[in-house]
């Protein structure tokens, strides 16, 4: 669960495209999320675009679509913070044997914060290089859900259901001919649930399942 009830009020976050992901919007709303951390990795903005490359692998439809849709639909504040590069953050940041770019404006920019009705609050420029703050005032997350709660209300319970299931899950599950099902945790593949021999000084190459 990525919602935690704070001194600040209830804060989720999701990351990348789990932003997008109506589902997980869903069980954020569910929770009674009130202020939402909309996190994204390094992404340079649409002027970098290339066909067939879809526009929502770049920065702005990120900040300036997707991330107010988030606070419009869950009704939260919303903060999204970006990176921030410099001509030698993208030389750190480059591969051996590839040339560095040499402009990192395209991927600077980006951070943004929208209230829960989607209106923006702060925009940087491209040469900004800092912290953005704003004052929330969570009664606003009330304002918007009296219009459209999709916790309550809004939800159509009659028509749709989220299922949440947060138990932990195996990596491997094997069924063999007789229907039977055997699981095995990343611990057990590894052999680290059996002990040390002492006398070898070290534990024997685990089998692979």
């Amino acid at each position: 669960m990525s919602v935690s009830e704070t001194d600040i009020g209830r804060v989720g976050q999701l990351n990348c495209w789990e932003n997008m992901n109506p589902f997980l919007k869903s069980l954020n709303v569910s929770a009674g999320e009130q202020v939402h951390i909309a996190a994204w990795p390094v992404y340079p903005g649409k002027e970098r675009q290339v066909a067939p490359d879809p526009a929502t692998n770049y920065a702005d439809p990120a900040s300036d679509l997707v991330t107010p849709e988030y606070a419009i639909e869950t009704g939260t504040w919303t903060l999204a913070p970006f990176q921030r590069l410099s001509v030698e953050g993208l030389k750190i940041n480059t591969p051996e044997g590839v040339e560095p770019e040499t402009d990192p404006s395209v991927y600077n920019g980006h951070a943004r914060i929208y209230r829960p009705d989607g209106s923006l609050v702060v925009k940087p420029e491209k040469d900004f290089d800092g912290l953005l703050f704003v004052d929330i005032d969570l009664n606003e997350t009330h304002l918007t859900k009296v219009l459209a709660d999709f916790a309550g209300h809004y939800m159509r319970p009659d028509l749709i259901r989220l299922l949440v299931d947060t138990r932990r899950k195996e990596l491997i599950t094997e069924a063999d001919a007789n229907g039977s099902i055997a699981t095995y945790t990343t611990r057990q593949r590894l052999g680290l649930d059996k002990p040390l021999d002492d006398k070898k000084g070290e534990q024997e190459t685990p089998e692979v399942v």
